[in-house]
């Protein structure tokens, strides 16, 4: 690369976007400061797509990142989505990888109800 291109390229400004729900509350502040500190690139805006929740409005003013709702950004939300075709449904299937444990590289299907060793 020329050198005026790497210039233009050092001071195009990104924005970082951070899906978060509540519980990322803890460690948010630190995935924040750690952006700030390790992305070489200049940064505009630090966008933090969330719930609308009043810890995460006011963790977002007192690391001055702006706050986007999660309601806003797609016009469908968790309770739009059904996990069930007509051969699959998603909660019996996952029931059934909960039931799988791993032993010596061995696989054991544990039957519902039935205490493992």
């Amino acid at each position: 690369m020329t050198v005026m291109i790497k210039e233009r390229l050092n001071r195009t400004k990104i924005d970082i976007l951070i899906p978060v729900i509540e519980k990322d509350l803890n460690t948010l502040p630190y995935v924040i400061d750690d952006v700030r500190k390790h992305v070489k690139h200049p940064i505009g805006k630090i966008l933090v797509v969330a719930p609308k929740r009043r810890r995460i409005l006011a963790l977002c003013r007192k690391k001055k990142c702006e706050f986007v709702d999660e309601n806003t950004v797609l016009p469908i939300t968790k309770k739009n989505i059904h996990y069930r075709t007509k051969k699959w449904e998603g909660s019996a299937l996952s029931r059934k990888y909960r039931s799988i444990s791993f032993h010596n590289r061995k696989v054991y299907v544990r039957k519902p109800g039935v205490r493992s060793r």
